[in-house]
């Protein structure tokens, strides 16, 4: 029961403390440039409106020189600019539809207040000549207001309709498909307005497939994978989209962007050569680019089972730079990797002695990387750190090729400040690790990750939380839902 109690508390103390961080980290003005950028990435992703895109943009001119800031941030600033005249022009046809006298005349507003988009100038002169109809049409509405109540029904349950109708109609012959489809499915069943509606879903589709067949051809691919993307299995916009991204990733490999070639082809693990295409680009980014890194980039090395799929083999693993010292750098895994216990039983141990760091510096090592990548790989004097709020025995130091950060390692850490709070793969997931909300590129937090520090009691070890603060009073050893992130020192000029 004691133990039960025990447990109980520290749960309590978990939520406690992982609320506090939360508040902390919402009031903290420090705002390091990789974590601005990833910011505004995901807020580019999620953009939907001028407004939103602008926002991007701002965060992206921010941080100017950093990476390709700068031409995203001009990128948004265009899409911002298209969703600006495509929201007045989506406004004069939904005004344009509307059929009354004031809509037409806003219409008429809109419509010149873009000259040259699309086909507004044709629309400004046709809503102008149904502003002339409209007026002839309120004379009559003024007269039919005097009419008895059967001649109300049949205005308003036969003409309008009928009226409504034919605007549909008529946004179809003059190839505003997807406003027509809005206009029929408005009409809720009226005559065969739903076959029509589909009709025009159906055609809207087939032209976005027909922009991203032609995006693909005119090599513009990234744009055409955002496209085929986007149509979610329509046609055969999913094999497109497998070509599309292969295609791109050779782009990147010509134009020597060897780590972005071998994510690319790794996307479509399985299609023609990407599998031995990836190789080659991985090979050429450790020749070429590897030894270039700095604190805080990401990098590729080695491999690891990460989408669950054993038939297509082991993806290569992505790391974050934390530390660089001469030609040998500091490396922690971007996303929780494996779901272990920190020790298979329930006992008193250190980080000497557990069971975790016996597969690190086996199972591990040797599945992840090749002789020639185990080479690069340094043996390590780890430190036997203190937990920094109990006195908890910590056991002596080690030697180790793979180990795992120390609570006050994570403190110290300010390369970590924006990779504390975890993802992990498919495969993690599968192999039972706790997550939190969804996974994979999400803005959720998503897992805690094991430290090496002992926790309260030796029959604990710490740990960090899903926000990402660090819980000295730690977890029982044997809990089964632990992640691992792997870290690890290597010299690529071996």
């Amino acid at each position: 029961m004691t133990e039960v109690k025990q447990k109980k508390e520290d749960d309590l103390q978990e939520e406690m403390t992982a609320d506090v961080q939360r508040e902390t980290e919402e009031r903290s003005g420090n705002v390091e440039p990789a974590g601005v950028y990833d910011s505004a990435v995901n807020a580019m992703k999620k953009a939907y409106s001028e407004a939103a895109f602008k926002a991007a943009a701002g965060k992206f001119r921010s941080i100017s020189g950093f990476r390709d800031a700068d031409a995203l941030a001009e990128e948004c600033l265009e899409k911002a600019e298209i969703c600006r005249k495509d929201a007045i022009y989506a406004a004069a046809a939904d005004n344009r539809w509307k059929r009354t006298l004031s809509g037409c005349k806003t219409a008429v507003r809109l419509y010149g207040s873009i000259p040259g988009w699309k086909d507004a100038d044709k629309k400004q002169v046709e809503a102008k000549k149904a502003a002339k109809i409209r007026m002839i049409i309120t004379a009559v509405l003024v007269s039919v207001a005097v009419l008895c109540a059967a001649a109300t029904v049949l205005y308003f349950g036969v003409y309008m309709p009928g009226v409504r109708y034919q605007a549909a109609v008529e946004l179809y012959e003059a190839g505003q498909y997807k406003d027509a489809a809005r206009a029929f499915r408005a009409l809720h069943g009226y005559k065969d307005s739903m076959e029509r509606a589909r009709q025009c879903e159906a055609i809207v589709k087939d032209w976005k497939y027909e922009n991203a067949l032609t995006l693909m051809e005119e090599g513009r691919y990234r744009t055409a994978i955002t496209e085929f993307t986007l149509l979610d299995g329509y046609k055969e916009s999913d094999e497109k989209l497998t070509e599309c991204t292969y295609l791109y990733a050779a782009e990147l490999f010509r134009t020597g962007k060897y780590k972005e070639a071998v994510l690319q082809y790794m996307n479509v693990n399985g299609y023609l050569d990407s599998k031995e295409r990836a190789a080659e680009a991985y090979d050429r980014y450790q020749e070429a680019d590897l030894k270039t890194a700095d604190v805080e980039d990401y990098i590729l090395f080695g491999m690891y089972e990460q989408d669950n799929v054993s038939s297509n083999g082991k993806e290569y693993i992505e790391w974050r730079v934390l530390e660089k010292t001469g030609d040998s750098m500091l490396i922690i895994s971007v996303y929780a990797l494996d779901c272990q216990k920190y020790n298979e039983e329930n006992a008193n141990v250190t980080w000497e002695t557990c069971s975790l760091r016996s597969w690190l510096n086996g199972d591990f090592l040797n599945a992840a990387f090749d002789p020639d990548e185990q080479k690069m790989i340094q043996k390590t004097n780890v430190t036997a750190d203190k937990n920094p709020q109990f006195s908890t025995a910590p056991g002596n130091s080690t030697e180790d090729m793979v180990f795992l950060l120390s609570a006050s390692e994570v403190e110290a850490y300010e390369s970590l400040d924006y990779a504390r709070k975890c993802q992990v793969t498919e495969y993690c997931i599968a192999q039972g690790v706790y997550k939190k909300g969804t996974y994979r590129l999400s803005a959720d937090d998503i897992c805690w990750w094991w430290l090496r520090s002992p926790g309260r009691h030796s029959s604990y070890a710490a740990y960090t939380l899903t926000n990402g603060a660090v819980y000295c009073n730690g977890r029982s050893v044997d809990s089964g839902q632990g992640a691992v992130r792997p870290v690890l020192w290597i010299n690529p000029e071996f």
